[in-house]
């Protein structure tokens, strides 16, 4: 197929930002509908496409048309099964948004459904198509650091934003603020440590935000290898998006800080650190310092969110697995769910 035709299901905050943006970049793609309940909405995306797509209010109506081949899905998560299934049944390959569902019982059917259709399923795991990201995975797992035995991730930043209805902000819809907020970032861990996470223990509670909504944690993932991941999160830091993520090994360690495009390396060997610059995708423009924050948090998730997608139209034409699979995403989720009922129970929490 010369040109890939695109259905849009939800046309949120993650569509407007990022996926109908760089889709227009995109001169082997076409987007043919978009589908949304808030008209206005729609019409916003409409306005981002390089010809204007068929307005639809219902999945059903999109799915059900000819002329789409491909389909994301970026509702919230609590409908994200019923429409990947929906979806997978009608033929369509799909790149469904995170998380792949809100419980571990339908994360589970979703990836027995993944195995028996015959089109791609991928999710968003964006941070698999960071450059920066991707660095420092290379660093790790050439053994630059030696054997690795650490990770860590500490987010202390503002609240989330609630949602349409609030729906990200009550557990009972999103899964939880450690599955609808971190699973990015345990999805990092589980691709830095190369292992099967096998326990799950955290602590956490809800006790600054309004709402009853999880607002910091603590949790420890413990791997097949021996490797430890600590994820330290905190939804009330005045102070903007303090984010800071750390591989140790036996040999050395390396780091990054928000958004710097920057790695930071020590050898136990070397008195000297060694600062690696990771070259921001030109296509996207240029990442600099005196940016606002917001901005270039949005030019980072475009160039990763568009790496995205040709990974996906890859796949669909080569008849490939994708980098962001079922079985990554599904461990992506298994994990913050595990450490929710770990801070629910008092337990350590063991992963078959």
């Amino acid at each position: 197929m010369d040109i890939l035709r695109y259905g849009i299901i939800g046309v949120g905050a993650i569509s407007l930002r990022a996926h109908l943006p760089v889709l227009a970049m995109m001169e082997d793609v076409e987007v043919v509908a978009l589908c949304n309940p808030s008209r206005l909405k729609a019409e916003q995306g409409a306005s981002l496409c390089r010809h204007r797509p068929d307005l639809l209010g219902d999945y059903r109506d999109l799915l059900a048309r000819s002329d789409v081949d491909a389909v994301v899905i970026a509702t919230p998560g609590f409908t994200h099964k019923e429409i990947t299934l929906a979806a997978l049944t009608a033929g369509k390959h799909v790149l469904c948004e995170k998380p792949m569902a809100t419980n571990e019982e339908d994360s589970l059917a979703l990836a027995a459904a993944a195995r028996e259709a015959r089109t791609v399923l991928q999710y968003g795991m964006e941070l698999r198509y960071s450059d920066f990201y991707g660095k420092m995975a290379q660093i790790v797992h050439s053994g630059q650091i030696g054997q690795l035995r650490m990770l860590f991730c500490k987010e202390f930043r503002w609240p989330m934003l609630p949602g349409s209805g609030g729906w990200r902000v009550d557990a009972a819809r999103s899964g939880g603020t450690l599955l609808e907020k971190s699973c990015h970032h345990f999805d990092l861990f589980n691709w830095l440590a190369t292992s099967r996470p096998t326990r799950v223990t955290a602590m956490g509670g809800s006790d600054v935000n309004p709402g009853g909504q999880l607002d910091n944690a603590w949790v420890v993932v413990e791997y097949a290898n021996g490797v430890r991941g600590c994820l330290a999160l905190c939804l009330f830091s005045p102070f903007g998006n303090d984010l800071e993520v750390s591989a140790i090994g036996d040999r050395g360690k390396v780091e990054s800080f928000a958004f710097d495009q920057v790695l930071y390396q020590w050898g136990a060997d070397k008195p000297d650190k060694t600062v690696h610059h990771v070259a921001f995708d030109p296509l996207f423009g240029d990442i600099r310092q005196e940016m606002r924050e917001k901005e270039r948090s949005i030019l980072w998730e475009r160039s990763m969110i568009y790496r995205e997608h040709r990974d996906f139209i890859d796949c669909i034409r080569m008849g490939k697995q994708p980098i962001a699979n079922v079985e990554v995403a599904l461990q992506s989720t298994l994990v913050p769910l595990a450490a929710q009922r770990a801070i629910d129970t008092g337990e350590v929490v063991r992963l078959a």
